[in-house]
């Protein structure tokens, strides 16, 4: 074969246009139905089991996982709400389906310890979700809080991220935790380390002033050894004031 005679202008454009379009329908074939991506999107092909980058750029990185069929969402910016907000709305647009349909895909939301050290090390579901409700197990023993602080009522706390303790009668399982707000406030839970009965629910971004919230912890919750289990919701209002921190004194 002669080599040069093929080696045509016309050959070498033919070939490099077929190539194009061979490439194209890889990557197209590894990103899954109905998550095409528009033109301010940059999908990579990250390993031989075709784990997609969707979207990435210095605030979060959106992922597909090929092999389980789910999506990471990592917010690698602070404050980590503002960048959680910002990359969920970066997922709706990729995918481009009713947020319904994204409620029932199986997506976390992570953040590093580098980016947000109170926030890393838990796993987040789509703010716009709602967590479901845990099934109530009739044989399990009723769960019950022995102490709210603060109590109900004023909470200083306008501008800050303070928690909220919740006693209850045997140590608690955090992970079991459903916490929500009106107005909506995203929670971390957790139990504190030489009191495993107290439960810590805090904001993960401030109270504002000015605003009644009504914070709901959903029944389902477990104690640790799953004896036990929180039969009903727990309510609490609070009305959000200015913090002022306890060295400061008053003018008189």
């Amino acid at each position: 074969m002669n080599l040069r005679r093929f080696f045509t202008r016309q050959n070498v454009a033919i070939l490099g246009f077929v190539t194009l379009i061979v490439l194209l329908v890889v990557v197209n074939l590894f990103i899954p139905t109905g998550s095409r991506i528009g033109p301010a999107a940059s999908p990579e092909v990250i390993n031989k089991q075709g784990d997609t980058i969707l979207f990435e750029n210095d605030d979060f990185q959106i992922t597909w996982l090929a092999q389980t069929d789910s999506y990471i969402i990592s917010v690698n910016n602070s404050p980590f709400e503002t960048y959680r907000q910002q990359a969920e709305q970066k997922f709706i647009e990729i995918l481009n389906r009713p947020t319904q349909e994204l409620c029932r895909l199986t997506v976390s939301v992570v953040t590093p310890y580098f980016a947000n050290p109170d926030e890393s090390g838990i796993e987040y579901f789509l703010s716009f979700c709602q967590k479901p409700e845990p099934s109530i197990n009739p044989a399990l023993v009723q769960l019950s809080v022995k102490n709210v602080f603060p109590a109900e009522g004023t909470l200083e706390a306008g501008g800050t991220t303070a928690g909220i303790a919740l006693t209850f009668d045997r140590t608690v399982s955090p992970e079991t935790a459903i916490v929500s707000s009106s107005p909506n406030l995203t929670f971390k839970t957790y139990v504190h380390p030489n009191r495993q009965k107290e439960l810590y629910i805090e904001p993960t971004s401030n109270w504002e002033v000015g605003k009644t919230y009504q914070i709901t912890i959903h029944k389902g919750l477990l104690s640790q050894d799953a004896t036990a289990q929180l039969k009903d919701d727990v309510t609490l209002t609070y009305v959000v004031t200015e913090h002022v921190p306890a060295d400061f004194e008053e003018t008189p």
